[in-house]
């Protein structure tokens, strides 16, 4: 009798041990194609920028003549070159799954308070890569980071800009990279994190 209990417990403390295993595989090839998948994206919002697959309004006439080039964004490469991608720090993870939680996300409902959720953030951050022009402040050619992320910001909301000196008002078109990004790219990666799991399981 005590030998058939011994077995259990035995048996038992293999199957905690091999429950430990693939968890930390899966969590760890889910970490991997999520990376992937992020970086991919990136790849996606710089393209259908520059190659107008979007669906982006033009510039207006004014908008050319100030900055010349009809395609939007792109008439200063700096927007587009410092799109990013970069993880979520336990801080931003924490508050990024509270929002989630709010906004009803089933995924998100049994998050308790302290929860770190895994994501990366794709766009241009508030601190962008910087180089030294030259002066004492660091600029991206001439803007700074924190421009170039207001600037990112605006464009995807659309926003009322008030001309300078004669104070006439223009409605600048929404100009959304991020939805269609996340369209184009929603179904590679189910199929990434899909693969990192089926891989976990082809091991077993």
């Amino acid at each position: 009798m005590l030998g058939n209990f011994t077995q259990l417990i035995g048996d038992v403390a293999k199957v905690r041990m091999l429950s430990k295993i693939i968890t930390n595989r899966t969590v760890s090839e889910l970490k991997t194609a999520l990376e992937k998948s992020a970086l991919e994206a990136e790849a996606i919002m710089k393209r259908g920028i520059a190659r107008q697959e979007f669906g982006l309004a033009p510039n207006t006439a004014l908008t050319q003549e100030l900055k010349g080039g009809n395609i939007p964004l792109v008439a200063s490469s700096q927007l587009v070159q410092n799109i990013t991608t970069s993880e979520l720090g336990r801080e931003a993870s924490e508050a990024f799954g509270q929002i989630m939680k709010r906004l009803g996300d089933k995924t998100f409902g049994k998050m308790g308070s302290g929860d770190v959720v895994e994501a990366y953030f794709v766009g241009v951050k508030r601190t962008a890569p910087q180089y030294s022009s030259g002066t004492s402040q660091m600029r991206l050619g001439k803007y700074r980071s924190i421009s170039l992320y207001n600037i990112a910001r605006l464009m995807v909301k659309g926003y009322t800009a008030v001309l300078p000196r004669i104070g006439v008002k223009k409605k600048v078109p929404k100009r959304d990279f991020v939805t269609p990004t996340k369209k184009a790219h929603a179904k590679r990666h189910r199929e990434l994190m899909e693969d990192s799991v089926g891989k976990v399981i082809r091991l077993l």
